[in-house]
């Protein structure tokens, strides 16, 4: 212990001698260098962070926007393409009415149409209803996944698995979670938010165009449906229809097959792999409209809609 004593002795006198009080400055001088430069980095820190933070939120809010408007456009196609697939169970049970009804099918020659078969029409319907949640309607969520997913996508699903949404975009899922503390990670958010509303745009023009052919195939298929029920709501046997009558169910068939193979596209497709954008499936929704406005056409030469 007296080693310390005699040490702290000597240390006093020291910093009391003219060479120890200059040589406190300087340690005290080195010291306040010091801190300013901490507090200086932490400035600089602080100011890269809310520079950070502005731009993940810019990023965000211009991603939300995005998404925003497409899933509108999708909700309104899906809300379409529900209605028409609940129509086909009340088709399907006039058609299956009608006594001594021949086999009729519309066959165009380069346009791949389903067959119609009454019984596999009304099950669609059923199965769809249950996908989509039952009697009791289906969310906005749903209505956007019934848009951007094909027949069998949907049937894939467990009974309700639609009422919780479709995830538009995986990538930017994953970019919500990302952290933005850095300049450098929120310009990469800032960067995959300008890829995806890219892919939102196209969605959106293609989903538009593509819900616009369904309702001008669905007027004309609504209106031949009522038309049907009608007719059987006085006779069912079909030797007893009148030309008209006839031409009417075999229309309400052609329709009804034409909207069960545009229900079919899948609008959304899978990125081809991680970390990547989902793809629109536009190159099959053109051809589909043009087989469409063909099949409508024949229709229309038939009968005056």
């Amino acid at each position: 212990m007296w080693i310390f004593k005699k040490l702290f002795e000597w240390l006093a006198k020291f910093f009391e001698s003219k060479a120890g009080k200059n040589t406190l400055k300087v340690m005290v001088g080195v010291g306040v260098v010091a801190g300013g430069a901490a507090a200086g980095e932490m400035v600089v820190a602080h100011k890269r962070n809310k520079r950070a933070e502005r731009i993940k939120a810019a990023a965000l809010k211009k991603h939300d926007e995005g998404r925003a408007k497409v899933e509108t456009t999708l909700a309104d196609l899906g809300e379409t393409k529900l209605e028409i697939y609940k129509s086909f169970g009340e088709l399907a049970d006039a058609i299956q009415s009608i006594q001594q009804r021949p086999e009729y099918e519309l066959s165009i020659e380069g346009v791949e149409l389903p067959s119609f078969k009454p019984a596999e029409f009304k099950q669609l319907a059923m199965a769809i209803e249950a996908a989509a949640g039952g009697v009791g309607g289906v969310a906005v969520g749903g209505a956007v996944g019934i848009a951007a997913m094909g027949t069998g996508s949907i049937l894939a699903l467990a009974p309700g698995a639609l009422l919780g949404g479709i995830v538009l975009c995986a990538m930017g899922a994953k970019m919500l979670h990302r952290s933005a503390e850095k300049v450098k990670l929120a310009k990469k958010i800032e960067a995959d938010v300008e890829s995806i509303l890219v892919y939102y745009k196209e969605l959106d023009k293609t989903a538009k165009r593509f819900h616009k052919t369904f309702l001008e195939v669905k007027e004309p298929y609504f209106k031949h449906l009522r038309k049907v029920q009608k007719i059987i709501a006085r006779r069912t046997d079909w030797e007893k229809f009148s030309k008209a009558e006839k031409l009417a169910v075999k229309n309400a068939i052609a329709l009804a097959q034409l909207l069960h193979r545009m229900c079919a596209v899948q609008l959304v497709l899978e990125a081809p792999k991680a970390d990547a954008i989902e793809r629109v499936n536009t190159p099959v929704v053109d051809r589909m409209i043009a087989d469409a406005n063909n099949v409508y056409s024949h229709v229309k030469k038939g009968v005056a809609i």
